[in-house]
């Protein structure tokens, strides 16, 4: 049997729609690897996402789902490049979108 060392897991468990929700991470050097299951009513769907840092204060993110489609991100401080792709369909330019985070503190 192998063995799992350093893998994070969450099982949460809803009784008002019988949901279960699986939550994995695993980070190696510098790669973070997610994983995300639900389970409802004999369904299953998941979320995959890997992130790594490409050069200095830039992260690469790509997720997929089990709808065979996902996103591509390039972010730095607080700016993202989302660029959507599909299994069948590939990357899709023209969905691409440009984030900005920020935050303001009021003092009152």
């Amino acid at each position: 049997m192998p063995k799992f060392e350093g893998v994070g897991c969450k099982v949460e468990y809803a009784t008002a729609d019988s949901k279960t929700t699986i939550n994995l991470d695993k980070t190696v050097a510098d790669t973070k690897c997610k994983l995300k299951l639900d389970a409802k009513s004999g369904a299953i769907s998941f979320k995959a996402t890997a992130s790594r840092s490409v050069a200095a204060g830039v992260t690469a993110t790509v997720d997929i789902s089990d709808k065979e489609a996902g996103t591509i991100s390039l972010s730095k401080d607080q700016f993202a490049l989302d660029v959507p792709y599909s299994v069948k369909g590939g990357v899709d330019t023209s969905g691409a979108t440009l984030k900005m985070k920020w935050s303001t503190t009021i003092d009152i």
